[in-house]
């Protein structure tokens, strides 16, 4: 899936954009981080834009890096976890 929408819906556009979409490009964790890269540019604060930034990076990983343990030791507990490589491995 590719990026592009949500990078095209960030940033200079928003006042122009319905509302539904106004929701989605505020709800999207691209817009912190081009809203706290573009703010130093544009001279405006950088502490609310960066600390959303880092709250959404936050969070993913509290999300990701649970589950990415979690598969990895599956993975490394049951050799046929770890697909069909380990299985040809071991013949």
């Amino acid at each position: 899936m590719s990026d592009q929408p949500a990078i095209l819906a960030e940033g200079l556009w928003k006042a122009t954009m319905p509302g539904w979409l106004q929701a989605w490009a505020n709800a999207n964790p691209i817009t912190h981080a081009v809203d706290a890269t573009r703010a130093p540019a544009l001279g405006g604060p950088t502490g609310g834009p960066l600390l959303e930034a880092v709250a959404w990076i936050l969070g993913v990983l509290a999300v990701v890096v649970p589950l990415a343990i979690h598969r990895y030791r599956r993975g490394t507990q049951y050799p046929w976890a770890g697909g069909w490589k380990l299985l040809i491995a071991r013949r």
